[in-house]
């Protein structure tokens, strides 16, 4: 991501929005409703000595869940925030990839470069450094420089019969992060004549939770609270085997609507059907008697049997079977024996299977066996259970 130019969005969760180029600033302006300012305000890039009361008067917007990716330290970082800007270059993870590679296509030459030498300043304990960084396209990096850190800020616990009163708001600048707060005693402050108007409080749904009571600056009356999306609260369902999830509705990041609603719904893969018969996924059927075929996902995977060269003269194809075996010939015999095989009595001249591989005759008594003989055309064949030879994958077929 460039550097930002003036009047450009900047900051944003995580600095997705981006950092402001060389003499300028990113400004935020302050919460109107009197919270602190966080890491996910976006604010805009003005001069260094933009004068932050120009910045009141603003109106408040309402966040919205946004999802995107930007380019940062090289790589694409996607995510899903809530926000009144969207703070994403890119809205979806293969354009941020295709920016990314022609960033790299187009990267300086910087064997030849001199940048200055850049000293990390000392942050005040209610900020963090940002280490500077080479903006893309440029050789020489932006200086590091001091960011409020939002968890530095630690809200002062009172004693019973003290009240936290707020003494100065926060500027937002380091050094000036945090709302400063003192606790002063209840009976120094003289509420009889203050008149507190009423206050309605928030009740929350299930998915957020009321802010705390806060007072007015005087520490006489309450001010209103409001609700809040739960933190963390939002996940994605663990259906059982067999089904999978199924989004509802699409959550807003308002309370009541903080997260996606869904439902664990039956999960079912397409069948394949050949000759009027449905198979499922996953299961194995012949389109004929040397090609073989596999439902996957509604697709049929079809393979071919490799059969390989004889050395006989002659042979025959078993019934129902794709390569031929050898024969051994049959003289005529007068009274020719039959033979007894696994069992079973076969007559002189009959065959039989013996297994996937064997096939076998009987001549004059005596059971004569020969084996399959296979080939082998591709790199990877694949074993068909009941099948002597391994097949070729061949190209996927719908039916």
């Amino acid at each position: 991501m460039c550097a930002r130019q003036r009047n450009e969005s900047c900051g944003g969760a995580y600095g997705l929005h981006g950092a402001c180029d060389r003499g300028l600033r990113c400004v935020i302006r302050p919460p109107l409703n009197g919270d602190s300012i966080t890491e996910y305000e976006v604010g805009v890039c003005e001069d260094e000595n933009w004068d932050d009361d120009q910045l009141l008067g603003f109106e408040p917007c309402n966040e919205n869940l946004v999802s995107g990716c930007n380019i940062i330290n090289g790589k694409c970082e996607c995510d899903t925030i809530r926000t009144c800007n969207n703070p994403f270059e890119f809205p979806r993870k293969d354009m941020c990839l295709s920016a990314l590679k022609r960033i790299e296509e187009e990267k300086p030459d910087c064997s030849k470069a001199r940048c200055e030498v850049q000293f990390s300043p000392r942050c005040p304990e209610d900020s963090v450094l940002i280490e500077g960084y080479a903006p893309p396209g440029e050789c020489c990096p932006l200086p590091s420089r001091c960011v409020c850190d939002p968890a530095g800020c630690l809200r002062k616990v009172c004693q019973p019969g003290y009240l936290n009163i707020l003494v100065s708001k926060a500027s937002g600048k380091p050094g000036e992060c945090c709302d400063l707060y003192e606790c002063k005693p209840v009976f120094s402050v003289d509420c009889s004549t203050v008149e507190c108007p009423s206050v309605q409080q928030a009740v929350c749904p299930l998915d957020s939770y009321e802010t705390q009571v806060r007072l007015t600056a005087d520490g006489c009356c309450t001010l209103p609270t409001r609700c809040e999306c739960l933190s963390g609260l939002c996940g994605f369902p663990v259906c059982e085997v067999g089904s999978t999830p199924r989004i509802v509705s699409r959550g807003d990041g308002t309370p009541g609507k903080c997260c996606d609603v869904f439902e664990c719904v039956n999960e079912t893969k397409p069948a394949c059907v050949f000759n009027n018969v449905e198979y499922s996924d996953g299961d194995m059927f012949r389109m004929d008697n040397c090609r073989f075929c596999r439902c996957q996902g509604g697709v049929s995977i079809c393979f071919t049997a490799q059969c390989g060269e004889l050395n006989c003269e002659r042979y025959y194809v078993p019934e129902g079977e794709c390569c031929p075996v050898c024969e051994d010939p049959v003289y005529p015999f007068n009274n020719p024996a039959g033979c007894y095989a696994n069992g079973q009595i076969r007559a002189h001249g009959d065959r039989w299977r013996e297994d996937d591989c064997t096939f076998c005759q009987c001549i004059n008594g005596e059971p004569h066996c020969v084996a399959t003989a296979c080939g082998q055309s591709c790199m990877n064949p694949v074993k068909v259970p009941g099948e002597c030879c391994p097949v070729c994958e061949g190209n996927p077929r719908r039916f």
